[in-house]
């Protein structure tokens, strides 16, 4: 079926292109800081021992949890469920606060296990809305856009990291300023989730309306991820999408 040539009114704020901005601000904040944080190595504290088990406890609960989320985002909508997901990142910067300043290392563990929950949520609503809401001829650009700010942001961490330590006389970790930035830059991605139009409320210029299939419920919405696990294309796929954060487990503990 061709698309309508007609082109429709746009409000700038309901358009996909603002929604695109919205989610890759969001990248650049939340994901991108993590990022950032892991990359000064150990976390940026002084004990790989924590980093390490904080990570273990992120990535093993995302791999498990990130399944079913998909059910609970159709339910909830990709807005909601984004919004949820951008509460996880501020407490895991904060458990490394905790730890590096007060020895204490139950708030990171805390923090990592609402990281690993949460991050589900924001890694699967924001793939919903950078794929989902854009017109057929912005997908291209709003995939872009979402990862180039999300390596930027992780950039401009790094840069915000050498900044405030770069004069410092210690080794081994950096500054607790430099963890409270990390926080209040964390704590952004919930305006910007807020700022997201609903897909009822989305504006495309072809005319087209967002459209989220609700299944009646959620034991449904199961019922449909155990068929699609079973396909030939996604169990092919698995193998890479394993692959695909592999090196972060060892490369993170190189600085």
């Amino acid at each position: 079926m061709e698309p309508p040539s007609q082109t429709y009114p746009v409000k700038w704020y309901r358009g996909t292109v603002f929604s695109a901005w919205m989610v890759a601000c969001i990248a650049f904040v939340c994901t991108g800081m993590f990022g950032a944080m892991n990359g000064m190595g150990a976390g940026g504290g002084r004990s790989p021992e924590v980093a390490n088990a904080a990570n273990a406890i992120v990535f093993g609960l995302i791999a498990t949890c990130s399944w079913f989320v998909g059910g609970v985002c159709n339910r909830i909508g990709p807005k909601w469920t984004l919004l949820i997901g951008t509460m996880g990142y501020a407490p895991y910067a904060a458990g490394f606060y905790v730890v590096d300043k007060y020895g204490q290392s139950w708030l990171s563990l805390v923090g990592a296990v609402l990281l690993g929950i949460l991050g589900c949520f924001t890694w699967t609503a924001s793939g919903a809305i950078y794929m989902g809401y854009p017109e057929e001829d912005r997908k291209g650009f709003s995939t872009a856009l979402k990862f180039t700010l999300q390596n930027m942001g992780a950039s401009v961490g790094g840069i915000v990291s050498l900044a405030l330590n770069l004069s410092a006389s210690h080794r081994g970790s950096v500054s607790n300023t430099t963890y409270v930035v990390f926080i209040v830059i964390m704590c952004l991605g919930f305006p910007f989730a807020l700022a997201l139009p609903s897909p009822e409320r989305v504006q495309r210029h072809d005319g087209r309306r967002v459209v989220i299939k609700k299944s009646p419920s959620l034991a449904h919405e199961f019922k449909v991820l155990r068929a699609l696990l079973q396909t030939k294309a996604v169990l092919a796929a698995m193998p890479t999408m394993m692959y695909a954060q592999w090196f972060v487990s060892y490369q993170w503990q190189f600085n």
